[in-house]
């Protein structure tokens, strides 16, 4: 009996090809690791300047201010001009800073979008897969309807690739963790548990999902 569900399984896996290489996810991958990890970082550099502006430059460079003169000539003074000019320069650096930030956090969505459908189209020969790669992205941008189908788009991609693994019989080395991405979804819509889902919960269900379908295109793809 054993025997036969191996010759099963294994005529199922030589059965279907997923015409993709392995490039086609790690591509996408890569850069939304490297926006990832880039947009993290320039966002912890502003804050640690301007943290340091307000709470050790500030306190520690201010001139004095006797309030019982004039304010005009006592900010009207070399010393005074050249302490408001590192003060407005290392503001600006840090709000320079946090739109750096925001902007390879912007083309860190896009690829993590793209990813996301790639990593539905690998799987599409699942029986009655929960989505189209074009819906899986698509409705992700419909006000309210979004809550429910994030829970589509990651948790479900997880489900599905387990039964595309199962369906087909295929050995991968890392196995889906629909737990997982059930969790950061949940997480994700729950105020203030959502960074938790951004920093940590998030980036592990991205790359269990990838290495997934990379495993799955090591056996399978082209």
């Amino acid at each position: 009996m054993d025997n036969e569900v191996i010759d099963v399984n294994v005529r199922n896996s030589e059965s279907i090809r997923v015409p993709f290489s392995l490039n086609y996810v790690q591509s996408a991958f890569k850069t939304w690791k490297v926006t990832f990890f880039l947009s993290l970082a320039l966002a912890v550099l502003a804050s640690l300047v301007l943290l340091y502006m307000e709470f050790i430059y500030y306190p520690n460079s201010s001139p004095d201010i006797d309030w019982n003169l004039d304010y005009f000539e006592q900010t009207n003074t070399p010393e005074y001009r050249s302490f408001e000019s590192t003060y407005e320069t290392l503001q600006l650096i840090g709000t320079l800073l946090y739109v750096m930030a925001g902007l390879v956090m912007i083309i860190n969505f896009i690829f993590h979008l793209i990813v996301l459908y790639r990593h539905w189209n690998i799987i599409q020969q699942v029986n009655n897969p929960s989505a189209t790669p074009a819906r899986s992205v698509g409705f992700l941008f419909v006000p309210f309807f979004n809550i429910y189908w994030i829970f589509i788009a990651f948790y479900k991609l997880s489900v599905d690739q387990e039964r595309f693994i199962t369906e087909h019989g295929i050995n991968v080395t890392t196995k889906p963790n629909p737990g997982l991405a059930l969790a950061a979804v949940i997480c994700r819509i729950i105020p203030y548990l959502g960074l938790l889902t951004f920093f940590i919960l998030g980036p592990i269900r991205v790359y269990n999902q990838q290495k997934v379908s990379e495993a799955i295109l090591k056996e399978l793809g082209e």
